[in-house]
């Protein structure tokens, strides 16, 4: 009888195949628990702005059409920060504007009422399209307050003499003083857990923040936290964007 057809040689081929299959499945596993993300951002229920004054977005002229003037946030709804001085990512596309204006004021509270400005600055537009952290303070600027909503907004200076054709990105903020349950976590927590705490409690700019603080683009966990992160304010389509550090 020919050894190949010997039962025993089938039986050893048959856990050969088996051992591979159960091995290429565990290191797919593997690797699939190493992408699963490890929070979910929990958004809050009452957040929307009063009413709004103009537009929230205007797309200008000097920029690709194809891709907008975006801060990364959840949209027409007042985002939380935890932190009483303001700071926000954004994506600033390729564009001929050499100038960004950065302005932060209170949101007013009827129609009949006027905002106040705290903060405005103008700072230079990066050479190449990416992300950026743009901090919407001063040393002179006043602290954020408890229960009083912002308005931020972000624009592209297209044309110097006619404001008109500004590319513009708008929202809204409301500092809440993290409770003591939260500040007790976030002091016990290494630097790569504060996103999560940050996440379920809602507080979105600290969120993104922290996580992006912790960058680890080699990471394919940290890379899954920051697509599902972008992802709960449908901004997933940056979650490949370049990160611009200085410009």
């Amino acid at each position: 009888m020919n050894d190949k057809n010997s039962k025993p040689m089938k039986v050893f081929r048959v856990l050969v195949a088996t051992t591979l299959l159960l091995g290429g499945i565990g290191m797919t596993t593997i690797e699939m628990s190493e992408a699963r993300s490890r929070f979910v951002f929990r958004s809050p229920q009452r957040r929307n702005p009063p009413f709004t004054l103009g537009a929230a977005s205007r797309s200008g002229f000097c920029r690709d059409q194809r891709e907008p003037l975006t801060v990364l946030a959840p949209s027409n709804q007042v985002n939380l920060t935890s932190t009483d001085q303001l700071a926000l990512l954004a994506y600033v596309p390729k564009t001929s504007a050499r100038s960004l204006r950065l302005v932060l004021e209170t949101q007013p509270s009827s129609r009949a009422s006027r905002s106040q400005r705290i903060y405005e600055a103008v700072v230079p537009v990066p050479t190449t399209s990416g992300i950026v952290r743009l901090p919407l303070h001063s040393a002179t600027t006043p602290k954020l307050q408890p229960n009083q909503i912002y308005r931020w907004t972000i624009a592209l200076r297209c044309n110097e003499e006619e404001r008109s054709d500004d590319a513009i990105a708008q929202g809204w903020v409301e500092y809440v003083p993290p409770s003591s349950s939260l500040a007790q976590a976030l002091k016990k927590a290494a630097p790569e857990g504060r996103p999560a705490l940050f996440a379920e409690a809602g507080i979105w700019h600290d969120a993104l923040l922290s996580l992006d603080e912790t960058r680890q683009p080699s990471s394919a966990t940290w890379r899954n936290d920051w697509r599902s992160l972008l992802g709960a304010a449908r901004l997933e389509s940056f979650s490949n964007a370049q990160r611009i550090q200085r410009w």
